[in-house]
């Protein structure tokens, strides 16, 4: 254990005299000494107290074996507020020279400096943030006001404009109050007759816009949900976008009011309008309704027989030849393509027609500008559902720039909807359950790859059953298909050539009344009968892979 610092020897002078320090605040008597022992130090501190005041103090240290030296450089100091200490020990009260009130006072200063200006940087933040927080408060409640006002006076030009047209009565061409006479459809062509042909004034559409009921969901699409409307009993779709896909209804919008695009066998469109309260947007694209649905969900339900099939075919092939056609005058209209053909972007009328649905991918081809408007799309090879891509997509070597590229890919898309349709057909009281292109050959939903794998690397093709090729009306049908599904799209037919076979098929396809259930139906069944009974051979049931070589 170590000796007490008591039983240490005083310091003695080199004259053997004790060795005396300074003794300030430190020690019994206010200003005296004492003895300074072996090994410690005299002592001299300056600091503040708990008030503020400056206290001296100096004494003797104990010795350096039997405490921490406060005077090295190396120990810790435990003092919270400012001090400065010095000490010594050669001579006696060497400790009364030593200057600490020089030393301390700079440290004092320091100190209170750096305080002062650690406060002001404090304040400095502070009063930026608080700044910058009432400005973003402020531009918000700003932008807030902004889109208020804006929807109270879209909703007030709307109101003035209902009230003015004397809803539930429409104006017609020369400011008459009328009725329409025929509902909507009859409505639709009296104004289109009075106008371009691109489509009813934007005031019309707007009030049928904010007239629709809207019944109840009825599809789900990629860009948004398609729902069931009512206008004066009238039902109609009413395509609800989501607030991101603003630019797919921004170029629905404008292909549906290009002008001369109104066909039998093109989706009808009524009124496109921006809908909505406060912040909440709702972009609507109000068209016909057909209760079939499209032809993805019309062909699981029922077989058609070949008649029906060619049928379908055909009209929707005259949709498609329409939209790509260029029609040149005054009023003329620009060539189209679609970019998505499938058979879930084509509607089944009740009268067993097709039309031609969803164009927020379509591009437009005008000679007189003669380049592809895309519209604001970031131009881009991969578009569309993967399923249907042709080659020149999935490998991505079509030419951007030239418009035939984007026809012959829809061509494309269209031989797999002409294999759908077919693959599903009762062919002498035969048929197979509604399926997928390349069904046997990639998941439910491929990706890229896959497709490339299958379509571009192999060269892969539907199954084209042995049967069809025996059959009269088949085998010109199967034939045009593939010619339509070439690798090369230079060797596919264009959809003019396409529509004008079918057409040729469907006129000398004798029409039947009765529709064949091919689950109960069969050719030897007495008194079975089907749309080219009196063409149909009977053919073993077959199937092989086509590879179309390019």
């Amino acid at each position: 254990m170590m000796a007490d610092f008591r039983d240490v020897p005083y310091a003695r002078d080199s004259n053997g005299d004790i060795m005396t320090c300074w003794c300030f605040n430190d020690c019994q008597e206010l200003n005296t000494t004492c003895n300074l022992r072996e090994h410690a130090k005299c002592f001299k501190m300056m600091y503040l107290n708990e008030e503020g005041e400056h206290i001296t103090r100096a004494g003797c240290l104990p010795s350096q074996d039997s405490h921490i030296d406060q005077c090295s450089k190396y120990a810790k100091s435990t003092y919270e507020a400012a001090t400065v200490i010095k000490c010594c020990n050669n001579g006696s009260s060497c400790n009364s020279y030593l200057d600490v009130e020089s030393e301390f006072r700079v440290k004092n200063t320091d100190q209170s400096a750096l305080t002062s200006q650690d406060q002001e940087i404090l304040i400095g933040v502070l009063v930026a943030c608080s700044v910058f927080a009432l400005l973003a408060i402020l531009v918000i409640v700003a932008y807030r006001l902004r889109l208020h006002c804006r929807e109270q006076k879209r909703l007030k030009q709307i109101k003035t404009q209902n009230n003015g047209l004397g809803c539930p009565v429409l104006y017609g061409g020369g400011g008459k109050h009328y009725k329409p006479r025929g509902g909507l459809s009859t409505m639709i062509n009296e104004l289109e007759n009075t106008s371009s042909g691109s489509g009813m004034p934007l005031l019309v559409q707007r009030t049928i816009a904010n007239q629709i009921e809207i019944v109840k969901e009825i599809g789900q699409g990629r860009y948004g949900t398609v729902m069931l409307g009512k206008w004066r009993e009238e039902k109609k779709a009413v395509k609800i976008f989501n607030s991101t896909d603003e630019d797919s209804w921004y170029r629905e919008t404008e292909i549906y009011q290009t002008v001369l695009l109104r066909h039998e066998n093109i989706l009808g469109f009524i009124a496109s309008d921006i809908c909505g309260a406060h912040s909440w947007t709702q972009l609507y694209l109000i068209t016909d309704y057909h209760e079939h649905g499209s032809l993805h969900d019309y062909l699981q339900k029922r077989n058609p027989t070949l008649g029906e099939a060619i049928k379908l075919a055909h009209t929707a092939a005259a949709g498609l030849a329409h939209l790509h056609a260029d029609i040149t005058g005054t009023q003329g209209k620009p060539a189209i393509a679609h970019r998505d053909v499938k058979s879930k972007n084509i509607l089944v009328k009740n009268n067993g027609q097709c039309c031609i649905a969803d164009m927020g991918l379509a591009v437009t081809y005008s000679k007189m500008k003669g380049k592809v408007d895309m519209g604001s799309y970031v131009q881009s090879r991969r578009k569309g559902t993967i399923r249907y891509m042709s080659p020149e997509v999935l490998n991505e070597t079509m030419p951007v720039e030239y418009f035939d590229a984007y026809k012959a890919s829809d061509v494309y898309g269209f031989a797999l909807v002409m294999w759908e349709i077919i693959n599903a057909t009762v062919i002498d009281g035969q048929c197979e359950d509604y399926k997928l292109p390349y069904h046997n050959l990639v998941p439910q939903n491929p990706s890229f790859d896959d497709m490339k794998a299958i379509v571009v690397v192999n060269n892969y093709r539907p199954v084209v059953n042995s049967n069809w090729w025996t059959h009269k009306v088949v085998s010109p049908y199967v034939s045009t298909m593939m010619e339509c599904w070439s690798f090369k799209p230079e060797s596919r037919l264009s959809m003019l050539r396409v529509r004008k076979n079918l057409h040729a098929l469907r006129e000398g396809n004798p029409k039947k009344k009765q529709h064949h259930d091919c689950a109960s139906t069969s050719s030897d069944s007495p008194g079975s009968s089907s749309d080219s009974s009196s063409l149909e051979k009977k053919a073993p049931v077959a199937s092989t892979t086509n590879t179309d070589a390019s």
